[in-house]
């Protein structure tokens, strides 16, 4: 009879957000790379693992369900997080023939079991062996117990790759990412001891909030590390062709007597100072050398209708639409292009544009490139 609890609840969860990122990373244009594939098929298999376990502890007996859940799915996904961290970080491995090795104890344990399978559920044939109950315990204990040193194996030299291969990017995103997986991987073998040497089963507890945190995480991180990635490239295109781009009217070379307003228009113009998406009214004050309260003075005084935040966004709108409108930056994000203007969120970035535009970004980049 089929036993359906809050537990497997967040299991089914999991599953159905493993797939959904998994084909995210794998065959989104935005995040695809041979890289993402190999993370997006490391939650794949998470997905997998989940649904045939959580099928089983529901109640389903299906031999379908059994076979599929004695396939060691385990031996594959630290090779494929491994390999994640090769690529992402041009490690040698990435481009080595020996990395399919790694694949090896994956496909033994996979032949085997399902020669054992064939054998015992579905009795295709006779192998005499598998009915010797002892050995074919004591196979299924070395064959789990085996996925220790290899995980562990295989996140060590994750460890090494991550320490001594810097990114492409300036980012902290691959330790943190590390060490969450490990913490995850360390859970989920703790479970599995307590589960084979005294029985206690927290494997569905342990994988679920493990699961849903690692997910959410992994989402954020590669996300950020992608808008980390366009926006280094879009400063380059930028300092690239710094002459070529668009210039709002400069203003007029003879500043009015201490008209600072004036003076940051042409710092903006200049320096783009908008672009630093820390910019505040305290630090724009201390580069020109004044204070804060007389910096809102001149504001009051030489732009009573536009006040410091708004000719700041002002600039960063200005910058984003001439970026949408250049085709040499329409294979990069609509978010990326904000935050290299200056925005810190996406949703200062879409209210500013909105108000100043009456579009969102992406319907002006639609109308823009048509």
């Amino acid at each position: 009879m089929l036993q359906v609890g809050w537990i497997h609840l967040l299991v089914f969860t999991i599953i159905l957000t493993s797939f959904l990122l998994g084909g995210l990373l794998c065959f989104n244009p935005y995040f695809r790379s041979r890289a993402n594939c190999l993370l997006g098929a490391t939650f794949g298999i998470i997905g997998i693992t989940s649904f045939t376990y959580g099928l089983l502890t529901a109640g389903v007996e299906a031999k379908w369900a059994v076979i599929l859940n004695d396939i060691m799915w385990e031996y594959l996904f630290p090779v494929t997080l491994l390999l994640y961290f090769a690529h992402s970080l041009s490690h040698p491995l990435a481009r080595s023939p020996w990395r399919y090795g790694l694949y090896l104890p994956f496909l033994a344990t996979l032949l085997l079991n399902l020669a054992i399978d064939f054998a015992l559920d579905l009795e295709w044939y006779e192998w005499p062996w598998v009915k010797q109950q002892a050995q074919l315990e004591a196979y299924y204990f070395w064959e789990q117990l085996g996925l220790f040193p290899f995980a562990i194996a295989c996140l060590s030299w994750s460890y090494f790759i991550v320490r001594d291969y810097p990114p492409p990017v300036a980012t902290s995103w691959f330790k943190r990412f590390w060490l969450l997986t490990t913490c995850a991987t360390g859970c989920w073998m703790l479970s599995m001891l307590l589960e084979l040497q005294w029985q206690i089963d927290l494997v569905k507890l342990l994988w679920g909030i493990v699961g849903m945190v690692v997910i959410w995480t992994t989402y954020q991180g590669v996300l950020r590390f992608k808008l980390a990635e366009e926006g280094a490239a879009i400063r380059s295109l930028l300092a690239q062709r710094k002459n070529a781009v668009a210039r709002q009217e400069a203003p007029s070379s003879t500043l009015p007597s201490k008209n600072y307003v004036a003076l940051l228009k042409r710092k903006l113009e200049d320096e783009h100072w908008y672009r630093d998406p820390s910019l505040s009214r305290d630090t724009v004050a201390a580069r020109l050398g004044i204070s804060s309260g007389y910096l809102s003075q001149q504001f009051s005084a030489h732009s009573p209708e536009q006040n410091f935040s708004d000719l700041i966004n002002a600039y960063r709108v200005a910058e984003v639409q001439r970026l949408l409108c250049d085709p040499a930056f329409a294979s990069y994000s609509i978010l990326a292009i904000g935050y290299e203007a200056g925005f810190n969120s996406k949703s200062t970035f879409y209210t500013a544009f909105k108000r100043v535009t009456g579009l969102t970004p992406s319907a002006y980049r639609a109308r823009a490139m048509s």
